[in-house]
């Protein structure tokens, strides 16, 4: 998900990452991109709402976190 772990996004992104945090609830999409609207590096974070599945791109790592316990 996006919101919760958005720290783990920011803190990816910020050692130059190019980072997709993808989160199914718009609400959680929208508090993400609250945590990062200030972040210097804008243009490698960015959040989306949706599934995984609806990306249609390749990644170099796929990192799901407070996923399955909930």
């Amino acid at each position: 998900g996006a919101a919760a772990p958005c720290l783990a996004s920011i803190a990816l992104a910020r050692l130059g990452a190019e980072v997709v945090g993808v989160d199914a609830s718009e609400r959680a999409v929208d508090v993400a991109r609250a945590h990062a609207k200030n972040a210097p590096f804008e243009g490698s974070l960015r959040y989306v709402h949706g599934s995984a599945e609806d990306l249609r791109q390749r990644f170099d790592l796929v990192v799901c976190s407070e996923v399955i316990e909930h």
